[in-house]
């Protein structure tokens, strides 16, 4: 038994604050909790605009191709916005971002249809609760010497 409550600092893409909605590169907001078993604490909800939106160049590349026009800054308000996230929920994802994305430490997770935060919410307290998979014992590095923690 740990002395302390597990945290999972999990992020959420999103255009409507209330669903996991959209996809990571086009998302218009992200939206950062603090997920305790019995606790979620609402940290952070950045605002994005779409690639193209309102420059003066339209976007050029794939969503998620951090090297396309118009893309770059974006990009990387978007993963500072993930920074010290350990998990991101998304309807979509490019090879690219997920390849970035574990890289800076997150695991990426693309749920088919978009889902309520909340019931997410609700179902990685569950989890915790429980019997967390293998991907969340590693975001919560249980098992890891005290050294090791954060």
């Amino acid at each position: 038994m740990l002395d302390t409550p597990p945290h999972l600092k999990t992020a959420f893409a999103t255009d409507s604050l209330a669903w996991v909605d959209a996809d990571f590169a086009w998302a218009r907001h992200l939206v950062v909790y603090d997920l305790m078993p019995g606790k979620a604490d609402l940290l952070d909800a950045s605002a994005f605009r779409r690639p193209g939106e309102t420059a003066r160049q339209p976007a050029a590349g794939c969503p998620g191709d951090p090297g396309a026009i118009g893309m770059a800054d974006q990009w990387a308000a978007r993963m500072k916005g993930l920074d010290g996230a350990g998990v991101l929920f998304t309807t979509g994802l490019s090879d690219r971002a997920a390849m970035a994305l574990a890289a800076a430490g997150t695991f990426p997770v693309v749920i088919e249809h978009r889902r309520p935060i909340h019931d997410v919410i609700t179902r990685l307290q569950q989890l915790m609760r429980r019997d967390p998979p293998l991907w969340m014992c590693r975001v919560l590095r249980y098992g890891a010497p005290d050294h090791d923690r954060l």
